[in-house]
């Protein structure tokens, strides 16, 4: 188990409805992921949220939102990071009004759905950070 690994679930009844988890990337992992410019600006480990999920039928009560925050909230970390596929319209557009913003791109060697990801930033203890990338 990875040291500050966090799991956050939400259930009604027996039926898991959404998750998130992450955890720590110290400095010397982000480089070759992030941007030095951006390692540098972190100065530190970030909170990388791995992965986030609500299903479908329960999307738009509250429940992402509140799995975020409770995911985030009181971490040690000054930033958290996430990575999504350029074409998730519409997840895009709740990261950044939850005020998360595309600080990078990170290309794949891999085939798969996506050549790339786009890489998102949230200042930690704000409710919406005011960074000039």
């Amino acid at each position: 188990m990875t040291e500050g690994f966090t799991l956050a679930l939400a259930v009604t009844g027996s039926n898991l409805i959404g998750f998130v988890y992450g955890a720590p990337v110290p400095s010397q992992h982000q480089r070759g992921f992030l941007p030095d410019r951006v390692v540098r600006r972190f100065a530190g480990p970030a909170f990388h949220v791995t992965d986030f999920a609500v299903r479908q039928d329960f999307r738009f009560l509250g429940v992402g939102r509140s799995l975020h925050d409770s995911i985030l909230s009181d971490r040690s970390e000054k930033w958290a990071t996430l990575a999504v596929q350029p074409q998730a319209g519409v997840s895009i557009s709740i990261y950044e009004r939850w005020g998360w913003r595309k600080i990078a791109q990170h290309h794949l060697d891999a085939e798969g759905p996506a050549p790339s990801l786009d890489i998102y930033a949230h200042r930690l203890g704000l409710s919406v950070p005011s960074v000039g990338w």
